[in-house]
């Protein structure tokens, strides 16, 4: 069965064609809880009323998972946030989707930071903001395209002051896609003296440290803090 052994507890599948919708079902029918995701309001409009719009697939299962729970359905890019494990199932306009994507995510990580900072009486102006991680992904040091810029530019534009942690990238380097950040380094030691704490990269040394004891709140792109080591104000985004 190899990585499929452990079941995703939440997908969200993209594209809700002939592929997405049959494969959404499947997932629905083995016990997760799905969330599809198309540009087309009518398809998810259809699949939240229990109807269908593929000739071989029966309108009564999508109404009865719809139902459920078990499947629901949006426009709104940005909840691929909830999911464990995203599926792409776009055979065109995959570019333009992907872009959807990924341009969505960073507005919806600073909105969870925007309610966590407001629920201890602070705003992200003037807050003192820690990112967890600046490499593209996990235990590697390339920091190409690295969603964290671009919560450094979001966080620094609503006057956030933000620094940042990563083991991997103890210095940023030059590029042209953000020579502004050349030279910044990565702080030292992960302490709770910041407003703010966000684990952008899921490092296996951020998996492991314990956050327990800490006052601030942590918002965790990556669901990766075991429930063990995470602070009271806790936010997944």
């Amino acid at each position: 069965m190899g990585r499929w052994a452990r079941p995703m507890s939440h997908m969200a599948i993209v594209g809700l064609g002939h592929v997405g919708l049959p494969l959404a079902l499947q997932f629905a029918r083995s016990g997760a809880k799905v969330l599809g995701l198309d540009i087309d309001p009518t398809k998810t409009e259809m699949i939240l009323a229990g109807r269908s719009y593929i000739k071989h697939v029966a309108s009564e299962e999508i109404a009865i998972h719809s139902a459920s729970k078990a499947l629901d359905a949006s426009t709104d890019f940005s909840r691929v946030a909830e999911a464990d494990a995203v599926i792409l199932c776009v055979p065109t306009r995959f570019i333009e989707l992907a872009g959807e994507i990924n341009t969505a995510m960073p507005d919806h990580v600073v909105k969870v930071c925007f309610e966590a900072l407001s629920n201890d009486g602070k705003s992200i102006k003037a807050a003192n903001i820690l990112l967890l991680g600046l490499a593209y992904k996990a235990n590697v040091g390339d920091d190409r395209e690295s969603p964290t810029y671009k919560l450094i530019d979001k966080f620094e534009a609503l006057g956030g002051e933000v620094f940042y942690h990563d083991p991997h990238v103890p210095v940023i380097p030059m590029t042209r896609a953000h020579a502004e950040y050349a030279g910044r380094k990565s702080v030292a030691e992960i302490a709770d003296l910041y407003d703010l704490i966000v684990l952008s990269t899921d490092h296996d040394g951020y998996k492991s440290h314990d956050f327990s004891g800490y006052a601030c709140p942590l918002v965790d792109t990556r669901n990766a803090i075991p429930v063990a080591n995470r602070p009271v104000k806790y936010h997944r985004a």
